[in-house]
């Protein structure tokens, strides 16, 4: 789901495995308070059972407004996601789909696809590996991003983690990870992140 800032959204509750979920996101205290105080608008569909988690979402957002020759415009933002996730009992697997086309001549839509894969490794410790494709329709800019990980579970709720990131950016595309700073298009940024998370 989409979650810009000032976003009120419900999700209701599951009926058969299905929920259905909604957001409306307002353009208030923003920079650009001239424009439609509706923002943005979304809904979801998700579908769940005990191996299963699928998921479609449509999302609408309005850009900040800006000056078209001689008017001024907010310009519309589509999302469109799917996902499938998979628990296969010893490891789990996932595919996303993801869509955004801008109402406006000359701008190129953008298509993701993400694979990820989660596997236990021992008792306690769990391994990661996440894939995604990044096509824009022209102009050169498309990417691909791939990260590893390592869980170790210190207690159930309670683990440390590493992760190593790439970026492999077309000569155009200038697409990070986790704020890394690109000095010019088509620079490959990497990143190694060491932490810990702790569920309640």
């Amino acid at each position: 789901d989409m979650r810009p800032k000032h976003t009120l959204a419900y999700t209701t509750p599951k009926l058969a495995g299905f929920s259905l979920g909604s957001a409306l996101s307002s353009g208030l205290n923003d920079t650009a308070s001239s424009g439609k105080t509706l923002r943005g608008k979304g809904v979801s569909l998700q579908y769940s059972n005990a191996r299963w988690i699928l998921i479609g979402s449509f999302n609408d957002y309005l850009s900040d407004p800006w000056d078209d020759g001689d008017r001024e415009r907010q310009t519309h933002n589509y999302f469109k996601s799917a996902s499938a996730f998979y628990d296969f009992g010893p490891l789990a697997a996932s595919l996303t789909w993801q869509r955004q086309d801008v109402d406006y001549h000359a701008t190129p839509s953008m298509t993701a696809w993400t694979v990820g894969i989660a596997a236990p490794v021992g008792k306690t410790d769990v391994a990661r590996l996440s894939l995604v494709q990044r096509n824009i329709e022209f102009g050169n800019k498309d990417a691909f991003g791939m990260m590893l990980g390592y869980d170790h579970f210190l207690r159930p709720n309670w683990a440390i983690y590493g992760r190593v990131a790439l970026i492999d950016n077309h000569p155009n595309s200038s697409i990070s990870y986790a704020g890394i700073p690109i000095e010019q298009a088509g620079d490959d940024p990497q990143n190694l992140a060491i932490g810990m998370y702790y569920h309640f």
